[in-house]
């Protein structure tokens, strides 16, 4: 695993020449940590929005969406739902493997697994059996990982999600542009104060910037892991527009941290 991520990381390198944007665009798409610059990791930590720079269940859920797009024309064919949901498994462990095997990806890609697989079975699908069969099997595989910080934020975050940002993103039930901007302010919201003492805990300061921070920086993070991934399987002429377009979204992600940070608003 950890040669296929280098091979990853090392692919991407040699399309853009470095830069803060390229080392954030690495690490938000291939979970590489290479941050050379201090500013820059302040920034994020200063922010709140560090957890941006990791692999997470957001990451992972845009390359399962992606490939659930691109392969819809199978499900036209006899047994291609069988067929686009083996594909999409697949693929997103491989992408996991390239990002070199994180808890909180682990975690979304046997969630996402199990939604995929009940498309199959037709059966309903609920996210709080998935969040504790997926926690059953990790802990089966590891026990020493329930003491893990990035095990236990990303449980907890994603249980903030279940229990408390779902019923208010119901309640409120907008729609459209508006109801976007509402959805990622409950989730963004109900991640930071859940997991408010974890984090204090740990690193002794709280940002209540992440709040405003992760909705917009989710946007180029996606942008970033879909140019990214295209430059790993494009040829290198068009890889290498991708990738540089990765490092500039990486860049405008930085000054839009970066700015906040700088209101001195959050604390």
């Amino acid at each position: 695993r950890s040669t296929l991520h280098h091979r990853a990381v090392e692919r991407v390198k040699s399309l853009v020449p470095p830069s803060d944007g390229r080392y954030v665009a690495l690490s938000v798409s291939l979970g590489a940590r290479a941050i050379e610059s201090r500013k820059v990791s302040d920034s994020y930590s200063d922010s709140g929005a560090s957890h941006l720079l990791a692999v997470s269940g957001m990451h992972v859920g845009v390359v399962f969406l992606l490939l659930n797009l691109l392969l819809l024309p199978l499900s036209l064919f006899w047994r291609g739902n069988i067929v686009r949901a083996v594909v999409v498994v697949a693929m997103v462990w491989v992408y996991v493997a390239l990002c070199g095997y994180p808890t909180s990806a682990i975690r979304a890609a046997i969630m996402f697994s199990v939604l995929q697989l009940s498309y199959i079975a037709k059966s309903r699908h609920l996210p709080e059996n998935s969040l504790c069969a997926t926690a059953f099997i990790m802990l089966a595989f590891d026990p020493y990982m329930l003491f893990e910080l990035s095990f236990e934020l990303s449980f907890v975050a994603v249980m903030a999600i279940l229990f408390i940002a779902r019923p208010i993103i119901s309640a409120v039930h907008c729609r459209g542009f508006v109801g976007g901007i509402v959805d990622a302010l409950a989730i963004s919201t109900a991640c930071v104060v859940s997991t408010a003492p974890l984090v204090s805990n740990s690193f002794g300061v709280v940002s209540l910037l992440s709040i405003v921070v992760t909705p917009l920086a989710l946007v180029t993070s996606q942008v970033i892991i879909v140019c990214n991934i295209a430059a790993l399987v494009l040829p290198e002429a068009v890889a290498r527009i991708t990738a540089q377009s990765a490092a500039w979204c990486g860049t405008v992600q930085n000054s839009i941290v970066e700015w906040f940070v700088s209101t001195g608003f959050g604390y």
